[in-house]
């Protein structure tokens, strides 16, 4: 069972994003994370089987008590060569900020605790990866994570000249201090491409 911990933007971000989404799919078919729901992603693990409803009641008392704050998008940006994907991923960056990497730690350290119950993966080019893979159960944490919010994985056997296009069209928007409210965050079944949202915890 793999479960994924997000933040969802607002309205106005969510709908670009699609937008874009729409395009990519328009121009090279269907590919990477075309479909997936528009998101912030804080952590993503594969268990054995589903944590039990307590686990999520501790996880939502400790979201609780975390004050709401303010985030903001950075630049449009590309993982070129992405290992994650074989592709090249275009993302918007968010500005660093001490309060989103805080709450990343939070809910790192809830999920630690069903370390034993994880399907782990450390097969990355990065050592450090494969270090924080095996210590919490998901390799992006603390200063080697990139908060951003995804929009594709364009396959690297795609036409070259279209793609290399679209990138530059991409890269070339002005999106700079656009601001996302952290209010809340959402955990996710995903199965394949497919997600359904399972629980949702407001932040106080």
């Amino acid at each position: 069972m793999k479960i994924a911990i997000f933040i969802e933007p607002s309205n106005e971000i969510n709908k670009k994003i699609i937008k874009w989404k729409k395009l990519i799919k328009r121009s090279f078919g269907n590919q990477k994370y075309s479909n997936h729901p528009v998101h912030l992603t804080l952590a993503v693990y594969k268990f054995k089987k589903r944590p039990t409803n307590f686990f999520y009641n501790s996880l939502k008392k400790d979201i609780s008590i975390i004050k709401k704050f303010n985030i903001y998008l950075s630049k449009a940006n590309v993982f070129y060569n992405d290992e994650l994907t074989s592709g090249n991923t275009l993302y918007f960056s968010i500005k660093k900020k001490r309060k989103i990497f805080d709450l990343q730690k939070k809910i790192i350290l809830n999920f630690k605790n069903l370390r034993k119950n994880m399907i782990i993966k450390r097969n990355f080019k990065n050592l450090k990866l494969n270090k924080n893979s095996l210590n919490y159960g998901f390799p992006f944490v603390g200063k080697i994570w990139i908060p951003h919010l995804t929009v594709s994985s364009i396959s690297l056997s795609s036409d070259k000249n279209k793609m290399s296009k679209l990138i530059e069209d991409f890269l070339s928007q002005k999106i700079h201090n656009k601001k996302i409210k952290v209010n809340k965050i959402s955990i996710w079944k995903i199965n394949g491409d497919r997600h359904k949202k399972i629980y949702s915890f407001s932040m106080q």
